[in-house]
């Protein structure tokens, strides 16, 4: 853990398979606390036995969290970010329920590629778009993340997918980013290219394809891009060897992201085996 880490707080059960890898990277990345529900949360801050300065709640379910506890808890800790972690079945509830306002709410399959670096990558919890007030919306913090300058990268990606509007929205994007990027059909191979990762666009049912791409270009990371993936989705597509997996509709930070971690890690990797090498 940095000695910059941020104080977060896990608030809820987090043992569920779709929250393990968010958990774990939370307990590596930040001084965290897990607290089984808000009302115990509530007693750990008034008592001053730990700060907090995010706040993250899982919520399995629409209306399982009391909004009289929520703001009792926002006024223990009203410097905290409350962020939501939020399940399956949370998925359309802006449009049938009342989600608590003053929330940065994301689906558990969005979460990793989505605070990642907010909270535990280079800039150590520098929180760098929270400016805004918890009342500002998500068209408000997006256009705020559009103005954000971008550092260039470097790296050539292969975008593999069945659909010529997604490849091409996908490589214009990877340009906008810096990195190479070259487009190609499902079932195209060019094995004397050398992507630094794949990105492969496809269905739930041709999720075997991920364990050919990685056979067919090296062992690349394979980022996948799946509609609206269950936990047992992105299970089976990290079977496969899927590096990340990320839902469409994309919001491009997210897939930003995935491709900086994938090739950063694909890089560290083999640094660590170019150091351990016999000479």
């Amino acid at each position: 853990m940095h000695e910059a880490a941020l104080y977060t707080m896990l608030i809820g059960d987090a043992s569920l398979r779709e929250y393990a890898e968010i958990a774990e990277f939370l307990r590596a990345e930040t001084a965290l606390v897990e607290v089984p529900d808000v009302s115990t949360a509530i007693e750990v801050i008034e008592a001053a036995e730990v700060p907090a300065d995010v706040i993250v709640l899982v919520q399995n379910r629409p209306g399982c969290l009391s909004e009289t506890l929520l703001e009792r808890l926002r006024c223990a800790a009203p410097l905290a970010r409350f962020v939501g972690l939020l399940g399956t079945w949370c998925e359309g509830e802006r449009r049938t329920g009342r989600p608590w306002p003053g929330m940065l709410r994301t689906y558990w399959h969005q979460w990793l590629a989505r605070w990642r670096d907010e909270l535990g990558g280079p800039a150590h919890g520098e929180l760098r778009w929270w400016g805004l007030p918890d009342s500002a919306g998500d068209e408000e913090r997006s256009l705020q993340a559009a103005d954000a300058t971008w550092s260039t990268r470097s790296g050539l990606v292969a975008v593999v997918s069945n659909s010529a509007d997604t490849a091409d929205y996908l490589v214009q994007a990877c340009a906008a980013r810096g990195y190479a990027a070259i487009a190609m059909g499902d079932r195209e191979v060019r094995t004397a290219m050398a992507p630094d990762v794949v990105v492969w666009d496809g269905s739930v049912g041709e999720l075997d394809r991920v364990a050919k791409l990685r056979e067919q270009y090296s062992q690349r990371p394979v980022v996948v891009l799946l509609d609206f993936p269950r936990p047992e989705d992105v299970a089976m597509a990290k079977r496969q060897g899927a590096t990340a997996v990320l839902a469409q509709p994309l919001r491009l930070e997210d897939f930003f992201g995935c491709l900086d971690a994938a090739i950063g890690g694909r890089d560290a990797a083999h640094a660590e085996a170019a150091s351990t090498s016999p000479i």
